[in-house]
């Protein structure tokens, strides 16, 4: 019978042995470590990606968007539309839809503190709402297939998604 050493408390045990009998210590594998070591990786590099690419950077922020009416808030049309509405939709109304969503979010109090300290009057939303318009272009962007487009998008709500796009960037008081 072949004996190894328990790694907690130094005791010889049988090498088929799951547990210590001294110690009661659970023997680990190579395989379990390297499994438990690539889920901490994983779930690492997503917690950084969710942190990169859904936080709102200065630069972002700060970038100026084209005079889109006289109010670039009013006139939004799609919170009730399917993801192929918005592919078709102008700029400026993606733009005030989104001013529409966060304003309501806003309303029943269920934006972030971080957020809602930064929301003075309406233009505060603005580059919010230039934020949000960014991540749902790239959440229904069109397939090449037109066909494979109509199946994708087209049950799809513009709403739903940009809640859950303000869930995932931590936007939201949950």
């Amino acid at each position: 019978m072949a004996l190894i050493t328990c790694k907690p408390c130094g005791h010889e045990i049988a090498k088929s042995a799951k547990t210590c009998p001294n110690c009661g210590a659970a023997k680990t594998s190579a395989a379990a470590s390297i499994s438990t070591l690539i889920y901490f990786l994983l779930v690492a590099a997503f917690i950084f990606w969710i942190w990169g690419v859904l936080t709102p950077d200065a630069e972002a922020m700060d970038k100026p968007v084209a005079q889109v009416s006289v109010n670039w808030y009013e006139g939004g049309t799609l919170a009730k539309g399917s993801g192929l509405d918005w592919q078709q939709a102008t700029t400026a109304n993606k733009l005030a839809t989104c001013a529409d969503l966060l304003a309501v979010v806003w309303q029943n109090k269920k934006l972030s503190p971080e957020i809602m300290k930064t929301l003075r009057d309406v233009d505060d939303f603005k580059p919010w709402a230039v934020l949000l318009t960014a991540e749902l272009d790239s959440a229904f962007e069109a397939d090449p297939d037109p066909e494979q487009n109509k199946k994708m998008f087209s049950n799809q709500d513009v709403a739903s998604t940009a809640v859950m796009v303000m869930a995932m960037s931590g936007w939201l008081a949950l």
